[in-house]
């Protein structure tokens, strides 16, 4: 959405010549001040609407707010940005000016995906185990300082263990698992998976889970100082699992997002206190 607005000023000025009537100072001067707040209006009105290109000349706060797919479903991803840009000068950039040195609260809210499969084979009673695990992690950089990101630094924002084991008989394939010991008719044939050409075929049991919630953060950066800073909300995705017979898969996916910046003066004497 684009705003356009239109100011004319000056007109009542010229009307009034053309009337004859002349205008005094005190009237030059509410004029003036009249200019003054219609240019702060247009300021503060515009710095309400979205825009292609972003451009935060001194705000208390800012909002990037995606209505997409950040990160589709991935396996591995390094660090990657996916609110905000590297590069301060891209339309996508987050940006607040800092006139003094404050502390920076960051609220980051996203959409977090996770996929998991886990599949066993067993047969003869042999027990078969599959894992698969999937875990999203985000973090605030200031000016891609990557030594010093917001407190409290990397946060899980979603993650899911899961782990399937059996112990099966399996699928008798032929009547040789079937060994009659005694050859007494009254005696039933005892099943044994280990005699000779005895078939068994493995059965197998899948597990699969998808799931997708919204989850919420909050990061604090203490003591930044004076000038426009860039902001980048970051996130990678790591999976990794296990399997014997069976197989593993694992995913995950970041879909909407937001990210709010704001700053803030602690009390004097607070400090940011990390918990062990």
């Amino acid at each position: 959405m684009v705003l356009f607005i239109s100011l004319r000023l000056g007109d009542g000025r010229r009307n009034r010549a053309r009337s004859g009537l002349l205008m005094s100072s005190t009237e030059n001067e509410r004029e003036a001040e009249m200019r003054k707040l219609l240019v702060v209006f247009f300021l503060a009105v515009l710095g309400c609407v979205p825009s292609a290109a972003q451009t935060i000349t001194g705000a208390k706060s800012t909002v990037q707010v995606a209505d997409l797919t950040l990160v589709d479903w991935s396996t591995n991803q390094p660090w990657t940005t996916i609110l905000g840009h590297p590069n301060r000068s891209d339309s996508k950039a987050v940006l607040i000016k800092m006139s003094e040195q404050k502390e920076l609260l960051f609220s980051v809210s996203l959409e977090c995906g996770l996929y998991t499969q886990t599949l066993v084979k067993s047969s003869g009673g042999t027990k078969d185990t599959s894992s698969a695990q999937a875990t999203v992690q985000v973090r605030v950089l200031v000016d891609g300082n990557t030594a010093r990101p917001a407190f409290p630094g990397p946060v899980t924002f979603c993650e899911r263990f899961q782990q399937l084991s059996a112990k099966l008989q399996g699928i008798i394939e032929n009547l040789a698992c079937f060994v009659d010991s005694d050859s007494d008719p009254a005696t039933p044939p005892v099943f044994d998976p280990n005699a000779p050409g005895c078939i068994l075929t493995a059965e197998e049991i899948e597990l699969v889970l998808r799931t997708l919630n919204a989850n919420a953060f909050f990061f604090i950066l203490p003591d930044v100082g004076v000038g426009v800073h860039n902001i980048e909300v970051q996130a990678r995705i790591a999976t990794v699992g296990s399997a014997q017979l069976g197989s593993w898969d694992a995913k995950a996916l970041i879909g909407k997002g937001a990210v709010v910046v704001e700053n803030h003066r602690l009390a004097k004497g607070d400090n940011i206190v990390l918990q062990p």
